[in-house]
């Protein structure tokens, strides 16, 4: 009896060490000035199931419109049968359990709320494919750090991420989206920086939309 005890002991140990570890491997940053925390793999991620999720398809795509799981590294699925489009208004909305997250490359559009409140929220990774932010979108998520702007964003709205506490670093890998809000990095933490490429155009230094700025080459 003593000899199962030990064993069983062992093997709970033992998950317990390999959950930090895939916890610790997910966070990790390799130290490269533009690998920020958003810029993970898939390691490590679950991918959320259709009883995740609330959604319906119109013109053979899919809009999540609610999300109902509790899964902290989650990867949204790119299809349920068609391909997700469009994460929907306030659909992850104060998600507690949300901490680390990413959104697959057939998203083209986040819609306004969609994750506003989502105070857990330390990593997300966007779609390469994203062309919208909408207003108040990552609004409150006060854990989120850093966040990686894909090239094929052109619209970003108002507030889209405003109150997070925590941001420092937002890095646009293409040009100055042609629709920028008001009020978009607003109360963000102190050294907030925007970062953007000596190729890009629309952008300026020391300022660009009243935030700070730096030119990096790539």
């Amino acid at each position: 009896m003593r000899f199962k005890t030990l064993v069983l002991c062992g093997c709970i140990l033992t998950l317990a060490l390999s959950g930090y570890a895939a916890r610790d491997a997910v966070s990790e940053d390799d130290g490269d000035e533009f690998t920020f925390r958003s810029g993970m793999n898939n390691e490590g991620f679950t991918e959320g199931g259709e009883e995740d999720f609330v959604y319906f398809r119109y013109d053979n795509e899919i809009t999540i419109t609610e999300y109902k799981g509790e899964i902290e590294h989650l990867k949204i699925p790119a299809a349920f049968g068609w391909p997700v489009r469009t994460i929907g208004k306030e659909a992850f909305r104060g998600c507690e359990s949300l901490r680390f997250l990413i959104i697959p490359d057939s998203v083209t559009e986040i819609k306004a709320w969609a994750f506003t409140g989502c105070e857990s929220l330390e990593s997300v990774t966007l779609s390469d494919s994203l062309t919208e932010i909408g207003e108040v979108a990552f609004s409150g998520c006060k854990s989120l750090e850093s966040v990686t702007i894909p090239d094929s964003v052109t619209k970003i709205g108002a507030a889209a991420f405003r109150r997070c506490e925590s941001l420092e670093s937002v890095i646009f890998m293409g040009d100055a989206p042609k629709h920028f809000g008001e009020k978009v990095f607003e109360n963000t933490h102190e050294d907030f920086k925007i970062y953007y490429y000596e190729d890009a155009s629309g952008f300026s230094s020391p300022k660009w939309k009243g935030y700070p700025t730096e030119e990096k080459e790539r």
